[in-house]
């Protein structure tokens, strides 16, 4: 066993801590060791076909040794080259010119044997075959070579971004202990592992491929879309309630909870201090906080308009990551911004469009340059644009397709009403007719308006203000944006039921909305915390419990309050199940139960308050999340960072606050309940009993 431990702590008191409880522990040298027979290598490619309702797919796999293995530096760099999500040689000559859906590669490491995966998706029209004759094209060209040296010292480069990236967090670095632990890797290789990449060649590579990555020695599955004639029925089970015995604690639960802990004093955002407020030479106001972690780099252009303002901003934005300019061409422009270890994207949401510039810090100002010349010189494709539409209706039927997207698409409906939903989606008939020209002038457009400058990173923040000042376009005079429209959200005055069918399973998705009219206040915001960590938060609380634990009722279930937000200034609250259908009746009685009546248990409160106590005091805003923190806070009016109230309040809350809270606010208030499922397979008269049962499309739900 390996205890693997990182933080911010004294490394002899953690020693003497490890020592004090599991120093005594002794390896057991008789335990057997696992012994297996390795499987022949394979001299012919194995097919398989597996059946299911959702969307066709082909997938291809090769087996490698385990991730001990020196294979997997070769391995690693050689699936960077392949795929890498920019410029590797599926995604310039597959996924850029978008000869199919899409394709996408990746190593997955495992003790014994690892395997080198690539899933391809097909457009409509497409056979698997076809779409895995392609990806296997590609694979020849890595073997004979056909890819640049650049390409290769770039999957190195960013490969050491990843991993500066990676060792941020202790969670991260805690896992990489763990993985060479349980891989039986010298931690000495581990760290050593990038210098031993930077030794590997281009002829290493292509040996490699062609030793391993033939077409004779894969697995191929091809995922078809239909019903399974093997599916056997299973007798569903008898299932004994456990008596819950929430209100005992154990000699060891009180030993732990009587334990004297010397306390962790919590650390909160002072946003006068932490965040530096200036503008630039040309009067852009700007945030910036200071990277002193590593040498990377983020810049934001942060506008005031979103799809509230303009629905097909959204789309243009993806359409932008198709283009080149005129004077370099898609694939060059990606190989650009890959090759310095940078990457660029366009963000947009309700009601706002964020421009973000990630990397390596050294190449800040080429970034930013690759940037603006692509924006400013973007040449429209027409054939781009015909293949961008015929990949996202396929991608909208995938969607359509996948059971668990109903649910998250519940929200907005529920939320601001069918309206909301027609006026913010772009329809199939719609998108049709939208001409590359116009999303491009758009995008051209928005760098006219005023927006705020976002920087973390190494550098001062004059040398910040310089670097923009001369590398980032602002107009002499700003250009008015479109306004965001403001949807107000329905606030429910009976509980109505709407129901969507999905034919192609037996469980349901069950979830209660209900926006209340009160906007962000402080004394709401701490409540609505613990109520949502005592009800609805984790394993150990109510809906885990009494739902999952006690019945077997759910494959999933939570309930939670969500805060305001610069979308939604109200306080609201919803719930989620999975189940199977036969199950409806029981699911919807215990989660009234929960919301209606909720179990008052002083041990499970005290529990979650001791949790919520703890998380505060560890808890350390950095980096770009505090930037995010502040920009949230922000928009609600506030200037100081409210878990520093939360934190406070939490000392004095007791359990007669939160059931007061739950009375006030939750307790037999009108829901809006939305349920997916087989329609047949549903009691309707269950339903029913809920509220008025409305039953609308999927194109009505998903507004194509």
């Amino acid at each position: 066993m390996a205890i693997c431990v990182s933080g911010d702590f004294e490394p002899d008191s953690m020693v003497a801590i490890i020592e004090r409880y599991f120093g005594d522990m002794k390896p057991n040298e008789n335990l057997p060791k696992f012994e297996y027979k390795a499987d022949p290598e394979l001299k012919k490619a194995v097919k398989k076909t597996v059946v299911s309702p959702q969307e066709e797919y082909v997938t291809l796999a090769w087996r490698f040794d385990g991730s001990s293995s020196r294979q997997m530096d070769t391995l690693s760099i050689m699936s960077d080259i392949l795929y890498n999500g920019t410029a590797g040689i599926i995604d310039l000559n597959v996924n850029l010119k978008q000869k199919m859906q899409g394709a996408y590669a990746y190593v997955d490491n495992a003790a014994d044997y690892s395997t080198f995966q690539i899933y391809a998706y097909p457009l409509p029209g497409q056979s698997l075959d076809e779409v895995k004759n392609i990806v296997l094209d590609e694979v020849k060209k890595l073997r004979k070579g056909q890819f640049g040296v650049s390409l290769l010292k770039s999957a190195l480069n960013n490969e050491k971004l990843e991993e500066q990236k990676m060792l941020e967090s202790n969670d991260n670095r805690a896992m990489m202990m763990l993985d060479a632990f349980v891989s039986g890797e010298d931690w000495k290789d581990v760290v050593g592992t990038i210098e031993r990449k930077s030794k590997i060649s281009k002829a290493d590579v292509v040996g490699f491929a062609n030793a391993h990555l033939r077409d004779n020695n894969c697995v191929v599955v091809y995922k078809n879309k239909g019903t399974d004639p093997n599916i056997v029925p299973v007798e569903k089970p008898a299932i004994t309630p456990i008596v819950m015995n929430r209100d005992v604690a154990s000699d060891f639960v009180k030993e732990v909870t009587q334990s004297v802990v010397a306390p962790i004093e919590p650390v909160f955002v002072d946003f006068s201090k932490d965040i530096t407020k200036d503008e630039t030479a040309k009067h852009l106001p700007m945030l910036y906080v200071k990277n002193n972690i590593n040498k990377i780099f983020t810049l934001q252009y942060r506008y005031d308009l979103g799809s509230f303002a303009d629905p097909t901003l959204p789309i243009a934005a993806k359409y932008l990551a198709l283009l080149g300019t005129d004077s370099l061409s898609a694939e060059k422009l990606q190989e650009a911004f890959y090759n310095i270890g940078c990457e660029c994207g366009v963000q947009v949401g309700d009601k706002e469009c964020v421009i973000t510039i990630t990397g390596l810090d050294e190449n800040m100002a080429e970034a930013m340059a690759l940037y603006e010349h692509n924006i400013a010189r973007m040449k429209v494709d027409n054939d781009a644009w015909n293949r961008f539409k015929m990949s996202t209706l396929q991608e909208r039927q995938m969607t359509m397709s996948n059971f668990g997207s109903y649910y998250r698409k519940f929200a907005s409906y529920l939320t601001y009403g069918a309206d909301f939903v027609k006026a913010q989606s772009i329809s199939n008939e719609q998108l049709d007719s939208l001409s590359a020209d116009s999303l491009v002038e758009k995008l051209r457009q928005v760098r006219n308006y005023k927006h705020e400058v976002v920087y973390y990173g190494p550098r001062i923040i004059d040398e910040v203000k310089t670097m923009i000042n001369e590398n980032h376009y602002v107009p002499s005079h700003f250009a008015l944006p479109p306004m965001n429209r403001e949807w107000k959200p329905i606030i429910p005055l009976d509980r109505q039921v709407v129901f969507v069918p999905y034919d192609e399973t037996m469980n349901f998705d069950l979830g209660y909305y209900a926006t209340e009219g009160a906007k962000f206040d402080i004394d709401l915001y701490s409540l609505s915390r613990l109520y949502t960590e005592y009800v609805g938060g984790g394993m150990n609380s109510i809906v885990f419990q009494d739902m999952r634990e006690k019945k077997a009722l759910v494959y999933g279930a939570r309930a939670m309050v969500s805060n305001p937000t610069n979308t939604n200034p109200y306080f609201s609250f919803r719930t989620y199940a999975e189940s199977q259908s036969d199950k409806l009746a029981e699911v919807v009685s215990t989660f009234d139960g929960i919301i209606n009546e909720m179990p008052e248990i002083e041990n499970s409160f005290d529990v979650v308050k001791q949790k919520l106590i703890s998380c505060l005091r560890t808890q350390r805003v950095t980096g770009m999340d505090l930037i995010n923190y502040y920009i949230e806070s922000r928009n609600l009016g506030l200037n100081y960072d409210r878990d520093a109230v939360f934190y406070e309040k939490l000392q004095r809350y007791t359990l007669k606050d939160i059931v007061a809270y739950q009375k006030a606010h939750i307790k037999d208030r009108p829901f809006y309940c939305a349920i997916v499922g087989k329609k047949t397979a549903l009691d309707f008269g269950v339903l029913n009993r809920m509220g008025t049962v409305k039953e609308i499309t999927p194109q009505e739900l998903f507004g194509y």
